[in-house]
């Protein structure tokens, strides 16, 4: 079997045009579904002049990154993946470490001693081993952790621009709000072993994740996607050394907000956003009222898609007209 880096060498060949939507040239969609390590699972211009030369040179075409966040595997992106294939790009959704089982199986290896090791710092390198297999740097969408993760990689300068969805914040972020805390507070809880790995019942996540639906829509959201987590990648994500410099210079950022969100209020959302535009660096925001942190599969998702899609593509356009 060829490897990840083969396929991307083969996409990259035939991969021309002047962009998504743009129903120009030649395309070839290649699935990395196969890979051992990959699992499948409003509008408005962009003002790349905000953005500094390090922006020259980056920006990938046609391969999209996703990355789920913490209580998840890429199941939670199976909405978007073909949303995206069918805008010519080309996705990929790899799994966090030890999450690449089906759900059902990590539900039942609760309590799994290796999950409970786990690290943001190993979250963050797997993803950077998968950077290392492509052959240009791709968009990054992250959730929650994993929009947090985006902007790691975004700092790294290893990514052509990245989207937040309701990201965990920064170092040095921090918010007062009581769904904030009341939703975190089992991740860092000083009486529980951050060894010890948290499995959500049906009402807590149905408070975090699904607060405003239907009791049958929480119900099959839980069984069907929550998976058991590592404490440990919520505690050591806020260690010093993954402080961000939010005056570097940086590809595109885009945030993304639910106004119902209890997990990352949108008040949180909007803070990480203004520290980068207080610091000259800069960076996009979009807030959707109706929104809670099921913000990939919540009924409705496809105007959320379609936002960071039209965002993505007028980066995109943008560049390829400079």
């Amino acid at each position: 079997m060829q490897d990840a880096k083969e396929f991307t060498r083969l996409a990259i060949v035939f991969s021309k045009g002047r962009g998504p939507g743009s129903g120009a040239g030649i395309s070839l969609r290649v699935s990395l579904s196969c890979h051992p390590e990959w699992s499948r699972a409003s509008t408005g211009p962009v003002d790349l002049n905000r953005y500094p030369s390090l922006v020259e040179g980056m920006i990938s075409m046609k391969t999209l990154l996703l990355i789920h966040g913490m209580f998840m595997t890429p199941e939670s992106w199976k909405a978007w993946i073909p949303f995206f294939e069918n805008r010519g790009y080309r996705v990929i959704a790899p799994a966090w470490p030890l999450h690449d089982r089906p759900v059902a199986d990590m539900v039942r290896a609760h309590p799994d001693t290796a999950l409970g090791k786990l690290e943001y710092g190993d979250v963050v390198a797997s993803y950077n081993r998968v950077l290392d297999t492509l052959g240009e740097p791709p968009i990054v969408i992250g959730h929650s952790m994993g929009g947090l993760v985006a902007q790691t990689l975004l700092a790294q300068g290893r990514v052509a621009a990245a989207v937040a969805l309701e990201p965990a914040p920064p170092v040095g972020v921090k918010s007062l709000a009581w769904s904030h805390v009341r939703s975190n507070f089992p991740l860092v809880n000083p009486f529980v072993s951050g060894k010890t790995p948290l499995r959500m019942d049906l009402d807590k996540f149905s408070y975090v994740f699904v607060n405003g639906m239907t009791d049958s829509a929480r119900a099959a959201a839980w069984s069907t996607f929550a998976v058991p987590e590592s404490r440990l990648v919520a505690r050591t994500s806020g260690d010093k050394k993954w402080r961000i410099d939010f005056a570097k210079a940086h590809a595109p950022l885009l945030f993304v907000s639910g106004g119902e969100d209890n997990c990352i209020p949108a008040s949180l959302v909007r803070k990480a956003r203004d520290r980068y535009v207080a610091a000259g660096s800069g960076a996009d925001l979009r807030e959707f009222a109706d929104r809670n942190h099921f913000i990939t599969g919540k009924p409705g998702w496809e105007k959320v898609a379609a936002s960071v899609a039209g965002w993505i593509d007028s980066v995109v356009a943008e560049k390829s007209t400079r």
